[in-house]
């Protein structure tokens, strides 16, 4: 699986990821996390992967590969995947630059 490169990676690099549904909130560390998160948070609306992918503008291939961190979905399908499974994004900065957490693989 190919590291986020570019702004998004530099900016995952100061920054922490927070997913936010119902009161529960689950940092993503990766793009394997950010894929259970996704997954999770799909079943519990009672969703199929087809779906909430044609709710969003993919397909159920492309919604399968993202729930396995498989896939980097663009920031503009997270946003929209996002607001279909009425999640909210905390973007939180890291204490230090180099902070990361175990397991932290962006």
């Amino acid at each position: 699986m190919e590291v986020m490169r570019g702004v998004f990676g530099l900016f995952l690099t100061r920054f922490q990821l927070i997913f936010s549904e119902g009161g529960m909130r689950a940092k993503a560390t990766s793009p394997v996390s950010l894929g259970h998160i996704l997954r999770a948070a799909r079943k519990q609306k009672g969703l199929s992967q087809a779906e909430a992918g044609k709710s969003v503008g993919i397909d159920q291939a492309t919604m399968s590969k993202i729930e396995r961190g498989e896939s980097n979905a663009r920031i503009d399908t997270l946003f929209r995947l996002l607001a279909a499974l009425d999640m909210d994004l905390l973007v939180m900065p890291r204490e230090k630059m180099s902070e990361k957490d175990a397991g932290d693989t962006w």
